[in-house]
């Protein structure tokens, strides 16, 4: 993100579900379990900005920069 911006106020990232580093950084079960790292995103956006002020979440469903990350079984 570097050399980009300055971003748009209240943009918020949560980290999506990627096996491969998840296995390195987060253990085995989250980098199999989709459902487990959909629930790490889902409080790191709570933590963020609180569930009563979220007003949408998008989601790159397969991040393609740099090679294809498809996300664990169960994430989406």
């Amino acid at each position: 993100k570097h050399g980009f911006g300055p971003f748009a106020p209240e943009i918020y990232r949560a980290p999506l579900s990627y096996p491969f580093r998840d296995a390195e950084f987060g253990g085995k079960e989250l980098a199999t379990d989709g459902e487990l790292a959909a629930r790490r995103a889902i409080t790191v956006m709570d933590k963020q900005v609180g569930a009563d002020n979220l007003a949408a979440v998008i989601i790159e469903p397969i991040q393609g920069e740099g090679g294809f990350i498809v996300p664990a079984e169960g994430f989406l």
